[in-house]
């Protein structure tokens, strides 16, 4: 599930991962009960361990990698 409030956003993840089936949505609510990627351009200290307390799987900060992206959601796939 990919999760944004920016439809060019979800459009640009959704071909990052093209090798899975993406549901992409604009709603927090409804990856409530998914692992959660944050993908940001917040790199702060603060930002990353606020993340993690609202039980964040990982975090990646924007301008991301492709290939860091696909390995991050393979290893949450794997859990």
């Amino acid at each position: 599930m990919a999760v944004d409030d920016t439809v060019s956003n979800l459009d640009i993840l959704s071909e990052f991962l093209k090798s899975y089936i993406v549901i992409e949505t604009t709603s927090g609510k409804e990856a409530l009960n998914v692992p959660i990627i944050f993908i940001t351009t917040k790199n702060d200290e603060n930002s990353i361990e606020k993340a993690y307390d609202m039980g964040g799987a990982d975090y990646i900060t924007k301008p991301f990698l492709p290939k860091e992206l696909l390995s991050r959601v393979k290893k949450e796939l794997n859990i």
